[in-house]
C-alpha cells in the first residue's frame, strides 16, 4: 500500500507538471497568434515582447536551462514585434540547443538583459554553453551556415536581416569557451510623435 501511495503521489506531481507545461505551450501559441495578427510596425516595449516569448521556450526546454530576466526600465521602440519576437526566440532556441549538446550534470543558465542609452534599446541574451569558436563566429551570420545536424542555417541570417535591414539596428556575438555566448541586439530609438 505504501508503494502504491508513493506511485500515486508521483503520478499526481507529474500530471500537475505536465499540465503546467501544456498551459505554457497554449499560452505561447495564443501570444504568437496574436503577434501574427499584428503585421504592422508600431511602438512596443521590448520587455513585453520578451515576456511573450519566455513561456514558449520554457515549455519546450525547461529541463535544459534556467532563464534569468534582468529587464531594465526601457521606453517603447518603433518596431515590428513579430519580427523581433522571431529573433529573440531563435537566439534562445539556439542557446538551449547548445547547452543541451553538452555533457553536464547541472542545468544551464540563459540570461536576458535589457537597457537603454541615449540612442538605442539593447537586449543581451547570454548562455553558459560551450561557446563559439572564433572561426565559427566569422561565419555565423552567413546564409546556409549551420553547426547543427538538423536545420537550414537560415535562422541567424534571417535574424541579422530583421535587425539590420528592417530595424536599422545592430546584432553581434561575443563568445569564448570559458564564459559561453552572448548575442547583443541594439535597436535605435525613435521618438513617439
Amino acid at each position: 500500500i505504501d508503494s502504491v501511495k508513493m506511485e500515486i503521489k508521483s503520478l499526481i506531481i507529474d500530471s500537475k507538471d505536465g499540465l503546467k507545461r501544456i498551459m505554457g505551450i497554449i499560452s505561447g501559441i495564443v501570444n504568437m497568434r496574436s503577434m501574427e495578427e499584428d503585421k504592422e510596425s508600431d511602438f512596443y516595449n521590448l520587455n513585453s515582447i520578451i515576456n511573450e516569448i519566455i513561456p514558449i521556450v520554457k515549455s519546450s526546454y525547461k529541463e535544459i536551462a534556467h532563464i534569468e530576466l534582468r529587464l531594465g526600465d526601457i521606453r517603447e521602440i518603433y518596431c515590428n514585434r513579430i519580427q523581433l519576437g522571431q529573433v529573440i526566440l531563435n537566439i534562445m532556441v539556439n542557446a538551449m540547443q547548445a547547452i543541451s549538446d553538452q555533457t553536464r550534470d547541472e542545468m544551464g543558465t540563459i540570461k536576458i538583459e535589457t537597457h537603454e542609452d541615449r540612442e538605442s534599446i539593447f537586449c543581451k541574451i547570454t548562455d553558459d554553453g560551450p561557446g563559439i569558436q572564433e572561426v565559427v563566429k566569422e561565419q555565423i551570420f552567413e546564409e546556409g551556415y549551420t553547426t547543427k545536424r538538423e536545420g537550414s542555417g537560415m535562422g541567424l541570417k534571417i535574424s541579422q536581416d530583421i535587425i539590420t535591414n528592417k530595424h536599422r539596428g545592430l546584432i553581434w556575438v561575443e563568445s569564448n569557451s570559458s564564459i559561453g555566448t552572448s548575442f547583443i541586439i541594439a535597436i535605435p530609438k525613435k521618438e513617439v510623435e
